[in-house]
């Protein structure tokens, strides 16, 4: 059970003087990234957010910037902070990720927080009577201020998240995919169902992986960043066993490869599929002359960790998600 948030009334925790809060508008998108991005190299030394991180976050199904995101200006009216809240499970689950531009005070992220759950809180009223009503906030592992000040208002680690890394040499293994199995590219507006029921199905028991539509999974993984090569289905005859999601991205050192999604289903875990497709996925990256490749995964899942332990990979970043439970399931 996650800790349980008492409930609060009135202002939100003041901030420092001369600074103030409203309401984001579309024209913050550039500040917005650009405060991200200062934080990125702060913590570690790369800016990896841009105004397309932005605009995506901004497009979400159910998200209303008037409503849901917020900076505070610093008295000579920049940018000194920015928070929003999403329910990746409507009405349940949020997420609430408040950022402090580098040289401000940190109580900024106090009334960021105080802000959002008071956006969460309207939706109650929402919410089944019995479900569970969680707030999650993710920081950096390096963010020590930002993670003790989480615990000091009650908030408990549920989970680290790590960021995994593999830098391609000049050749890359051979996949060795299973007998009976083809791996080939997704095909736009053919496999869409497909792929999103072989993620879904793959990931039904992983902490925090919401179910979407399949034009929420469109919007996420077949816009306007798909790139067929870099995404990939295992065939097992005329049924689909596993699925690769890839893409390109870019920050200031460069482009890299980065992995979204890996997902096996049931019956064919533990034969070498995940790791086929993976070196699948290698190979194809460095045929875009990608020599980075990147992806997230939860610590708490050995085995996918091993496999990518055994593909190359290690661990180079780590991010903590805490929680406060506002209603209690029943």
């Amino acid at each position: 059970m996650f800790a349980v948030s008492v409930p609060r009334s009135g202002a939100p925790h003041p901030l420092p003087e001369g600074y103030r809060l409203r309401a984001a508008e579309p024209e913050d998108r550039a500040a917005v990234a650009a405060l991200m991005a200062a934080v990125d190299v702060d913590e570690y030394g790369v800016a990896e957010t841009t105004e397309d991180d932005i605009a995506e976050a901004w497009a979400r199904p159910r998200f209303d910037l008037a409503h849901d995101a917020w900076v505070v200006l610093a008295p000579d009216g920049t940018l000194a902070g920015y928070g929003d809240i999403w329910d990746p499970e409507p009405h349940v689950d949020f997420d609430l990720d408040p950022w402090v531009a580098v040289g401000h005070p940190r109580d900024i992220e106090r009334t960021l927080l105080d802000i959002a759950e008071r956006r969460a809180r309207e939706h109650l009223p929402l919410a089944p009577p019995d479900a569970e009503v969680v707030l999650h906030s993710v920081r950096s592992s390096v963010d020590t201020e930002g993670l003790a000040q989480l615990e000091q208002l009650g908030w408990e680690v549920v989970r680290t998240y790590l960021r995994m890394v593999i830098d391609l040499g000049e050749t890359v293994p051979q996949p060795q995919t299973p007998p009976g199995v083809e791996v080939r590219p997704l095909r736009l507006g053919v496999d869409d169902a497909v792929a999103q029921a072989t993620i879904e199905e793959a990931f039904a028991e992983h902490f925090r992986h919401p179910r979407v539509t399949l034009e929420e999974f469109r919007a996420r993984h077949l816009g306007e960043h798909f790139a067929p090569d870099l995404c990939l289905l295992a065939w097992d005859g005329d049924v689909c066993a596993a699925a690769l999601l890839g893409l390109e991205e870019a920050d200031d050192t460069g482009h890299k490869g980065w992995i979204r999604e890996l997902g096996v289903r049931k019956p064919w875990r533990g034969g070498g599929l995940g790791m086929a497709l993976l070196h699948h996925a290698f190979g194809r990256f460095a045929a875009r002359g990608l020599r980075r490749v990147e992806l997230g995964v939860d610590a708490d899942n050995p085995n996918a960790t091993r496999l990518y332990e055994r593909a190359g990979m290690r661990a180079e970043r780590a991010y903590v998600f805490s929680a406060r439970t506002l209603q209690a399931g029943g």
